[in-house]
């Protein structure tokens, strides 16, 4: 094995184990000599966000978005998207951070339902402005706390009973 290659074990070891710190230098290491796959790019961009760098963060999911879309990974490339929008939005960014959401949200539509979908219901559910695409498409709109709640527990198995 090479030594990017053993870098980058290093760095999915570390990450797996949430050391964020590690995974991030080993990524890095990784990166100096071989392009990092777009499930490293993102996966060095969640790091970059535990550490407290949004600026890196931001500039690590938009190249997992276009890494993700250019190795067919749709999904991977909504989810990057919608972080990416995330973030901006939390920088109080709103035009850019829509933009991500509403990219995020078209990219959803070409996809079978899975766990993006309930992540994008619930940000379209507060802030139905942030997509470009039709929410219908998307996901019907969701009226109440309770029905986000419900339509997250179809995609994860532990979510808070706000209902009770």
């Amino acid at each position: 094995m090479t030594q990017a290659g053993e870098r980058l074990g290093e760095a999915r070891a570390a990450y797996q184990k949430r050391d964020w710190k590690v995974a991030r230098d080993r990524f890095l290491a990784a990166s100096e000599s071989m392009p990092l796959p777009a499930s490293d790019r993102y996966a060095l961009a969640r790091c970059w966000w535990w550490l407290g760098d949004l600026e890196a963060c931001g500039q690590n999911l938009a190249e997992a978005h276009v890494a993700a879309a250019e190795e067919g990974d749709a999904e991977l490339a909504a989810t990057a998207a919608l972080e990416l929008g995330l973030t901006h939005l939390l920088r109080g960014n709103v035009p850019v951070g829509s933009g991500w959401v509403g990219r995020a949200a078209r990219l959803a539509e070409d996809f079978p339902e899975s766990p993006i979908h309930g992540y994008l219901a619930l940000v379209l559910e507060v802030e139905p402005e942030f997509s470009g695409a039709d929410p219908a498409k998307v996901r019907e709109p969701l009226t109440a706390p309770e029905s986000v709640a419900n339509e997250l527990r179809r995609f994860f198995d532990s979510v808070p009973d706000y209902a009770s």
